[in-house]
């Protein structure tokens, strides 16, 4: 259903862009109605990075692919001589999961671990070299355990043991200074300084350096790619993962970097093995997929990574509100929008509380994004793209910026 065209009070939104907090910075805004009539714009057709709002195309793509309630599995053969494992990238997995498995097939005697996949586990291009130690930049792969990343806890005064599948060694540097988690990638040691709280407490949370090993590991041998033909007979045991909307919520609700690469590997790997590295292949996809389904125009946007972590992702915001509007006419309309959160939910959990407001955010060094819906006073929904490169101000100032702009577009007509 369209609802009638309104006018929006273009001169109380230019002034909310005149703030000072955006003084000198990139700003590209796009209101339309659910129908896509442009009713306010500023540089709509300018592209800038996104950051998370990236993850808007690459769940929209996962769910034109798959539909939303798609499962994805992962099955277990145990032979004589290894174990073979057909890993599809269900970002679910757990090591528990892992664990169970190991436990049922009795796999002690530290047999190799066959893995068939898609592809290779990758670190998306243009990733920050001082991103990759922490959660949010996992390395994709398409056999891994929660979400690729692990915790670091504090527990009576000391660092609490860490799952023996890492491989993870841990330094400690006592002191009466504050808390530091750093992790030495290359050579696996994680260093731990200053004075632990005596409670339980959550200190880090860090990226897995080879998800891949420590997953083999939780099975109980060592990785090799396998390219031979899987078993001939049911699997002894199989994993099944949650429905995409459930996991496409959790991506979009908490901005999860690592769900929303392993949707743009299924996506584009649903067909078969990649003859070609992951991320050669799939940004191109989402993006051709995207101006085939959608109707984006192929100047819109540039995707090279599923999660908006890369620089190098660009968007017009025309482009967001034209994907958001072609949500909206799909038959999975309503779990689409049930899967962005709300004001007071997720990333916007201290944010648009009591508004009518549900979209994505997304941030980064000198980024600040919203992308979203929104109900006027009179009922007309709205569709809305901010996006904000290169600003000096805190993204905090930025960030009220836009939400005052969305609560005037709320109070129009």
């Amino acid at each position: 259903m369209f609802w009638p065209v309104q006018q929006v009070d273009t001169d109380a939104l230019n002034k909310i862009l005149a703030d000072p907090a955006l003084q000198g910075a990139q700003i590209g805004v796009c209101v339309t109605s659910s129908g896509g009539e442009v009713l306010f714009e500023r540089n709509k057709d300018v592209r800038f990075v996104p950051a998370s709002n990236q993850k808007v195309l690459t769940c929209l793509t996962a769910f034109g692919v798959f539909g939303t309630k798609e499962r994805f599995s992962t099955s277990f053969w145990r032979t004589k001589k290894r174990l073979e494992v057909s890993a599809s990238g269900d970002a679910t997995l757990t090591l528990a999961d892992l664990r169970g498995v190991r436990k049922r097939l009795n796999l002690d005697a530290h047999l190799p671990v066959c893995i068939h996949g898609p592809y290779r586990q990758s670190l998306g291009p243009g990733w920050e070299w001082d991103d990759l130690a922490w959660y949010y930049a996992a390395t994709t792969a398409p056999l891994t355990f929660d979400d690729g990343a692990f915790e670091v806890w504090a527990e009576g005064g000391r660092v609490a043991p860490l799952p023996a599948e890492l491989g993870v060694r841990v330094v400690r540097h006592p002191g009466n200074g504050a808390v530091k988690v750093t992790f030495d990638r290359e050579h696996e040691v994680l260093t731990v300084t200053g004075r632990l709280p005596s409670g339980r407490t959550r200190l880090e949370r860090i990226a897995q350096a080879n998800p891949t090993l420590a997953a083999a590991h939780a099975l109980g041998g060592d990785p090799v790619w396998s390219d031979h033909p899987l078993p001939s007979g049911p699997p002894d045991v199989v994993i099944v993962g949650k429905e995409l909307a459930t996991v496409a919520k959790e991506c979009l609700e908490e901005s999860d970097n690592a769900i929303a690469e392993r949707l743009m590997a299924l996506a584009v790997t649903k067909s078969g093995t990649l003859s070609k590295p992951l991320y050669d292949v799939a940004p191109g996809f989402v993006h051709d997929w995207l101006v085939a389904h959608a109707g984006l125009a192929s100047d819109s946007f540039r995707a090279v990574d599923g999660s908006g972590l890369s620089r190098h992702n660009q968007v017009a915001p025309s482009a967001l509100c034209k994907a958001l509007n072609w949500a909206q006419s799909q038959p999975f309309a309503d779990v689409w929008r049930d899967c962005l959160p709300a004001g007071g939910e997720g990333t916007l959990r201290s944010r648009l509380k009591d508004s009518t407001f549900v979209g994505k955010t997304g941030t980064m060094d000198a980024v600040v994004c919203l992308s979203g819906y929104l109900t006027t006073k009179s009922g007309n929904r709205l569709t809305v793209s901010f996006l904000v490169n290169n600003n000096l101000a805190p993204a905090s100032a930025v960030r009220e910026v836009q939400d005052r702009f969305v609560r005037a577009l709320e109070k129009g007509s």
